[in-house]
């Protein structure tokens, strides 16, 4: 990380939120939430249901209600994630897995063959595990890509998607 660059650590929580931005709050809502939080911040719209914040490393997405069901965070910087007490860019991914796997089962239905995993009780998915994504240890680990967490509505949401 370069000295210049401000360092924002993000606690997930499973089927909750992210500190006091919790799922099934209205975007209008999280909006002020962010601004309390991290200060006036700006988003973009990746889609009409999607606000990328802090340079697209953390992406918000509304149900057709506005209402918070997904959250996700990409490789730092900026954003560094802890997730049930890991922190997870300061380990390989395959450690990450194996944390997260004594914690929950992977729906392997969903997850592409392991590819991009996505547990069943607390919906945290997992997605595209590469070096190119260790911006740490200058690509020496295979990090993950992106981590999301979300809510019910969003995981029902996935499963539908695979069982057509």
């Amino acid at each position: 990380m370069k000295p210049e660059e401000k360092r924002i650590i993000i606690d997930l929580t499973p089927n909750d939120g992210l500190k006091e931005i919790k799922f099934g709050m209205h975007k209008t809502e999280v909006r002020q939430k962010m601004k309390e939080i991290y200060g006036d911040i700006n988003f973009l719209n990746r889609s009409e249901d999607t606000e990328c914040y802090f340079s697209n490393s953390l992406q918000l997405t509304y149900e057709k209600d506005g209402t918070l069901s997904f959250i996700e965070t990409t490789s730092p910087p900026p954003i560094y994630v802890t997730i049930l007490g890991i922190n997870t860019w300061e380990i390989s991914g395959e450690d990450l897995l194996k944390l997260l796997s004594e914690k929950d089962k992977v729906n392997d239905k969903i997850s592409e063959g392991g590819y991009n995993p996505i547990f069943e009780s607390t919906h945290i998915t997992l997605w595209d595990l590469d070096e190119q994504y260790d911006h740490i240890g200058n690509g020496n680990v295979a990090r993950w890509g992106a981590i999301g967490i979300g809510d019910n509505r969003y995981y029902t949401q996935i499963c539908s998607l695979y069982n057509k």
